[in-house]
């Protein structure tokens, strides 16, 4: 027999605003349990993610080591994450493993070697041959006519040379392709010798410092010219110029798209602008630069500095002029990398890790010599390369 239940349903208008206030009271408890729940789960990663932030290495151990052939007299760089080695006799890439990738034999009597982060340029001082390369393999052979004195590399992979024809600066830029694209030429008596050059990433703008001396006197005049649309309205296609008194500036770089750093002996400069730089920053250096490094954005100043006890002082700045931290130490440093996750201040023996805070990870010994000292995608492992290996580690 069928069990047959009478439905009856709430015809009282205080039954129905009961069992609504029930069902909103109902609610209303599970959002704050859910919320609830999500807040104290939000809390434990926020925890959990600052001590690990804030974690203090005490050692690392080596997860992968693979052997590496010396080269005598060669000098160990990274590309793109890559190994590249390079001597007068030739160059060579490798990846972290170990695995050759390429490499391209010649012969040079001085070497002069510009990378970013997808290309690399080799050619002899003086020389007359560039060779252009990414990370898979050589790409061609450019041929210049008069003697390379410098150049610079774009990450297109565009090269500005400056090219030496008596009291003329000569300057050409050729794509990747090998061909000439631009090509104007200075007076040395007129704007100076070219002292430095800068590449911004999409090969538009090239920034050259000029130095130029007037019987005891030496001045500098910061340049930009613009190769894009904009550029081809202004005379030589000159867009803006800073001209600065007893001051040389050695070094000039893109921290990005819109952003120019120059590194003067006595000033700190700053500009801004993807097609017409403009300087909004300078900065007068109370004590002589030691060093420059400049990477993923970040510009690291290295000052000789005793105030605080230690050797040196590391001043590192964002794309904004602002410095971010200080730090001071003593090693005595082969190399200062810049990447996503910090900074590694590193010789063939020690190393400092930092945080892009200034916070202290790691100050200790390395387990074996090392030459070179790759970042990876993880924050806490690195590849080590040494004169006869490579190690993959990671610090705990």
């Amino acid at each position: 027999m069928s069990n047959i239940r009478e439905y009856k349903p709430a015809t009282s208008q205080a039954e129905k605003d009961r069992l609504k206030s029930q069902l909103i009271h109902h609610k209303r408890a599970v959002f704050m349990r859910t919320l609830l729940g999500l807040v104290i789960i939000g809390s434990i990663s926020f925890v959990i993610y600052i001590q690990w932030k804030n974690k203090v290495y005490s050692t690392y151990t080596t997860t992968f080591s693979a052997e590496k052939q010396e080269v005598s007299g060669a000098v160990t760089l990274e590309l793109a994450g890559s190994i590249m080695t390079y001597s007068r006799n030739g160059i060579s890439v490798m990846d972290s493993k170990g695995v050759a990738v390429w490499n391209q034999t010649f012969e040079m009597q001085q070497p002069l070697l510009r990378k970013n982060s997808t290309y690399v340029a080799v050619a002899d001082y003086n020389g007359r041959t560039i060779y252009l390369a990414d990370t898979k393999g050589m790409k061609i052979q450019i041929q210049t006519s008069l003697s390379i004195k410098d150049f610079v590399l774009s990450k297109d992979g565009y090269l500005a040379t400056i090219l030496e024809d008596g009291d003329i600066t000569r300057i050409y830029i050729y794509n990747p392709s090998g061909e000439e694209v631009v090509h104007f030429q200075q007076s040395l008596e007129q704007t100076g010798y070219p002292f430095a050059l800068a590449f911004s990433p999409n090969s538009e703008l090239l920034g050259v410092s000029y130095l130029l001396t007037d019987g005891e006197q030496i001045r500098t005049s910061v340049a930009f010219y613009n190769f894009g649309d904009v550029g081809q309205n202004e005379n030589e296609n000159l867009v803006s110029s800073y001209k600065y008194a007893d001051t040389v500036v050695p070094y000039m770089d893109f921290l990005d798209q819109d952003t120019v750093v120059s590194v003067g002996d006595n000033r700190l400069m700053f500009y801004e602008g993807k097609q017409k730089p403009v300087s909004f920053l300078e900065t007068i250096l109370q004590e002589p630069v030691h060093s420059v490094f400049c990477n993923n954005g970040y510009l690291g100043l290295v000052f000789v500095d005793t105030t605080q006890g230690k050797k040196y002082r590391l001043d590192v700045y964002d794309q904004k002029g602002e410095v971010l931290f200080q730090k001071h130490f003593d090693l005595e440093y082969t190399d200062i990398i810049f990447s996503t996750n910090g900074v590694i201040i590193y010789n063939f023996d020690e190393c400092i890790l930092l945080t892009t805070k200034g916070l202290e990870k790691y100050s200790g010994t390395f387990q074996k010599k090392v030459q070179l000292v790759i970042p990876t995608t993880k924050a806490n492992q690195f590849v080590l390369v040494g004169s006869n290996y490579i190690d993959t580690v990671e610090f705990q």
